[in-house]
């Protein structure tokens, strides 16, 4: 049953749950734009709601690009609510669950505004207390954002929080829990300096202002640019080879066939040895008869 809310949200789809907070999609009529409402149902106890606004109440008071902003929060007469802004909807959470890790381009600014949100929480004296990847809102549309606050508390300390970032970033890039093996031998592209970084927050060795501008300090992510068109290449390449072996193939098969069109043309006749031309001589016969020289006997 949908929360009593005051009049100026209107509910509009129930998104589900948030370990035990109930989320909603609503309409800021006075506004008139998208928020997202978190409410505590009647089954908290009044400790738990008295956790949940304190959390959400330090929350608001960080204005950071990094940090989701939250509106407003109060009690209701069996619960507690917060009104934040709607940044799409779309966790880290849900990318991994569709097999959709963080590309090392889109990864190193986003990793680096999330540790600076996230020192920017611990200048104000206040704990996220519950990161993970379902708590980083991360779309296409906007940048990467700290959000779900008001969870029940798990870490109770800057240097805890830290190492739940970095284990949360670590698990964006590889798409696993960290196992020992450094994240730029399974991420492409991803600058080895990151591994070291992502260690010493996962130690809570490091500050989350610290976090933030060692992943400003590493180096960029190289990607040739040419990767593509040369594949393409290649593959045009060996298609026109494989059209002309082709072709090949059905002159050889025409060819041994004897009266084929194309046999006198690759296999040629043997040609006979060359002679001269025969002569033909012809006796042609005097036509004027033979007279026979005069004797001489007789004559003086």
């Amino acid at each position: 049953m949908p929360p009593p809310l005051p009049p100026r949200y209107r509910l509009e789809v129930r998104l589900g749950r948030d370990e035990d907070v109930e989320e909603w999609l609503a309409t800021d009529t006075a506004l008139d734009r998208p928020v997202l409402i978190r409410v505590l149902g009647p089954e908290s106890d009044p400790a738990r709601r008295k956790e949940f606004l304190a959390a959400v109440r330090q929350a608001s008071a960080v204005a950071h690009t990094h940090v989701a902003s939250v509106f407003e929060a109060g009690e209701l007469t069996d619960g507690a609510y917060s009104i934040s802004e709607w940044a799409g909807g779309v966790s880290m959470a849900h990318r991994l669950r569709a097999n959709e890790t963080v590309a090392p381009t889109e990864f190193l600014p986003n990793a680096a505004g999330l540790a600076e949100g996230l020192a920017e929480l611990h200048r104000q004296g206040t704990l996220h207390g519950s990161i993970d990847p379902g708590a980083i809102l991360f779309s296409a549309a906007h940048p990467a954002k700290l959000a779900a606050f008001g969870r029940p508390a798990r870490a109770r300390t800057a240097a805890e929080d830290v190492r739940d970032l970095g284990t949360a970033l670590e698990v964006s890039l590889t798409g696993r829990p960290p196992d020992g093996v450094p994240p730029s031998q399974v991420v492409d592209g991803l600058p080895g300096e990151v591994d070291r970084v992502l260690d010493l927050a996962r130690r809570g060795m490091i500050s989350a202002a610290e976090l933030a501008e060692a992943l400003h300090g590493a180096p960029s992510v190289w990607i040739p640019p040419d990767r593509k068109p040369v594949a393409t290449t290649r593959w045009l390449v060996l298609t026109v080879m494989l059209v002309v072996l082709a072709g090949l193939i059905v002159a050889l098969g025409r060819a041994f066939d004897i009266g084929g069109p194309l046999a006198p043309v690759l296999f040629p006749a043997t040609p006979r040895p060359s002679t001269p031309d025969t002569v033909v001589q012809e006796t042609i016969a005097d036509p004027t008869p033979t007279t026979a020289a005069p004797s001489v006997e007789g004559v003086e």
